[in-house]
């Protein structure tokens, strides 16, 4: 019996091979060593030695949890942290605000964790086992980075094949680069880096649930991918839905009178609401808009459980969950062992500059989203009349600069049938992204547009929108902003500011 690759596996093997020697050479030196920034490798290193905290204090001040473990006089012990910019004020990791006086301390400990979710730690374990704390997490990530594009162009071929696109091979060859080298995975594929490896790991998974969830074919694999995802970068765990609609999409038996009537109302209560003259002028709009459009939705999902063949369903749902439930028990349960809570895996506790805002509103909060929408969409380059002559923001540069072929999603010509799925999956996944108390600081482009840059591109696929010269001029654009990223970032700071807005704008 003999092996043979086909075309697109072939075409798949190049631009894996392509992109590894992108990424090393940009890397370059960076390939010699570590990074600064390796904490997967040595949460790694804590498991192979028996130990959930680092055991010694961290090799760097950038991103570790410290919690602080007080003994009182009395011999009670207290686990938190010390409130910042309130004098004896202890937060306990349970919640609880205590006062706490000098003269009570018996003993004070400081233990110091990796709080990023765990996953890359657990690919690097084996070379961990091997070179220690000398593993090389740059390494790790050219040489895994390659196969986001490579696999990206077998589900782009596979969806051209099934009917969802009419790309031709060209056309998904250039809505690969996008990705590959077009996008902000480029620098960040080039860094190492707790941040960058998290989001290099976490993009390969999503094209692979993507494979899995289209028909909802593979569902156990389908639903280790998504858990996964969350264990690299909690917030694929919002591109459930995509699964879900799948599912109910493939399996659904003939439309009744009944199922019709229930999606009708749905909509024949939110337009005709829309239809009174006037209606954003209401004291109550907003709230009666957020309901309608949520009680929309629900009957929506009444009228696809209603169409639904339950049986097929609620057992390839099963095989969903499974991975999800276990590997999520095993991440709560590591949680609570390190921060007494199974959703904690770190964060509040973090050693940064910020601190005081995250005791103050938490990790997610509504007061985040004006901040990050302006970093997705609104930050620019800056130009100066003097060396270097152009220089960006810490907080990065928007979508539309280091992507500008995403500007065609504006205007598709197509809305096939899985338009409306990804676009839902992309707002699920940047929900959150919006609402979390960082922006990405420090970036060259918005980094959080990875978590649903999978998604983008597969909506750029579907759209119909021929690629003309201008989108590959585009794409051409977007290649060179974010090869200057990769050269430029973390080794160029005077291509770089910190700040929000240029200097002399407030």
């Amino acid at each position: 019996m003999t092996f043979q690759l086909t075309r697109n596996t072939r075409i798949a093997a190049a631009i894996y091979l392509f992109s590894l020697a992108a990424y090393a050479s940009t890397s370059a030196g960076r390939l010699r060593r570590h990074s600064d920034d390796n904490h997967f490798v040595w949460l790694a290193h804590g498991w192979l030695h028996g130990r959930l905290d680092l055991g010694q204090p961290p090799p760097s001040s950038n991103d570790w949890a410290q919690v602080e473990w007080i003994t009182l006089n009395n011999g009670q012990l207290l686990k938190g942290a010390m409130v910042k910019d309130a004098q004896e004020t202890f937060r306990t990791l349970r919640g609880e605000i205590l006062t706490v006086k000098p003269d009570t301390i018996a003993k004070r400990q400081m233990k110091y964790y990796v709080s990023f979710p765990p996953f890359p730690a657990l690919l690097m374990a084996p070379a961990v086992a091997i070179w220690g704390l000398e593993t090389n997490d740059v390494l790790f990530s050219v040489l895994i980075a390659g196969l986001a594009p490579a696999l990206l162009f077998l589900l782009l071929r596979r969806m051209a094949g099934r009917g969802d696109s009419q790309r031709s091979e060209s056309d998904d060859l250039w809505l690969t680069a996008i990705l590959g080298i077009g996008s902000v995975f480029f620098y960040s594929a080039v860094l190492g880096q707790v941040w960058y490896t998290a989001h290099i790991v976490s993009v390969i998974l999503v094209v692979l649930y993507v494979h899995a969830s289209i028909d909802a074919r593979y569902p156990f694999l389908a639903g280790l991918c998504v858990v996964t995802g969350f264990l690299c970068r909690p917030e694929i765990l919002f591109a459930a839905p995509f699964f879900a609609w799948e599912l109910l999409r493939v399996h659904s038996v003939p439309e009744t009178d009944e199922t019709r009537s229930i999606a009708e109302r749905g909509n024949e209560e939110l337009f005709t609401f829309l239809d009174q003259p006037g209606w954003w002028r209401y004291p109550l709009a907003p709230p009666l808009l957020l309901w309608r459009i949520l009680r929309r939705v629900g009957l929506h999902v009444l009228y696809a459980w209603k169409r639904a063949d339950r049986g097929v369903v609620l057992k390839k749902s099963l095989y969903f969950a499974l991975p999800i439930a276990a590997l999520g028990l095993v991440a709560a349960g590591l949680n609570v062992a390190r921060f007494g809570r199974p959703t904690e895996f770190g964060h509040t506790y973090l050693n940064v500059r910020w601190t005081p805002r995250i005791q103050k509103y938490g990790l997610f909060n509504y007061t985040f989203l004006g901040r990050n929408l302006a970093c997705m969409l609104a930050l620019t380059p800056k130009v100066i009349n003097a060396r270097p002559y152009v220089q960006s923001s810490w907080h990065g540069l928007a979508l539309w600069v280091t992507t500008p072929a995403l500007l065609f999603l504006l205007w598709p010509s197509v809305k096939g049938r899985l338009h409306r799925p990804l676009w839902l999956t992309t707002a699920f996944v940047a929900i959150p992204d919006l609402l979390y108390q960082n922006s990405g600081w420090v970036q060259f482009g918005y980094r959080f547009s990875l978590d649903y840059m999978v998604f983008l591109v597969l909506l750029l696929a579907i759209g119909g929108r021929p690629l003309t010269r201008w989108f590959k001029v585009l794409v051409i654009v977007g290649v060179v902003v974010n090869l200057f990223g990769a050269i430029t970032f973390g080794r160029m700071p005077w291509f770089f500011y910190d700040g929000f807005f240029p200097p002399g704008i407030d």
